[in-house]
């Protein structure tokens, strides 16, 4: 039967061709994302993005190239509401971490893209989680 841990592992190992399936599987069921908030939000300190900006950003990266959605779609994937994912997408969007484009034709369908600057911010999270890995299975 697949578990949430499962379903983390297989979603990242077609993204982060570097992670080993069973060692991720371990650190996350071992240490779950919930359980570090203390860590996740001093790394979001350091980046100046703040926690709720990183499951925008990361949720974004999960679907894989071309890292795009739409809001309504990204909206029912973070479990909010579209008016509260609007208020959130407009700063990512000026700090230039995602971009808003309309398809040609109908200015009322939109999509939500990770920017090459988002990108760069989620591979930065993704590359202290890999040495917070590392220096756990150390210890």
């Amino acid at each position: 039967m697949e578990d949430s841990v499962d379903r983390h592992v297989a979603v990242w190992a077609k993204e982060l061709a570097w992670m080993d399936p069973v060692k991720e599987a371990i650190f996350f069921g071992w240490r779950s994302w919930r359980a570090m908030p203390a860590r996740r939000d001093g790394h979001a300190r350091l980046r100046r993005v703040k926690q709720w900006q990183y499951k925008v950003l990361l949720m974004l990266r999960r679907l894989g190239p071309p890292y795009e959605t739409s809001p309504s779609h990204l909206a029912e994937l973070l479990g909010l509401t579209r008016g509260a994912l609007s208020a959130r997408l407009a700063p990512i969007e000026e700090a230039g971490l995602i971009t808003r484009t309309h398809e040609t034709g109908d200015r009322r369908r939109v999509k939500v893209r990770l920017s090459d600057a988002g990108y760069a911010v989620s591979s930065s999270m993704w590359r202290r989680r890999k040495r917070a890995r590392s220096h756990c299975s150390q210890h």
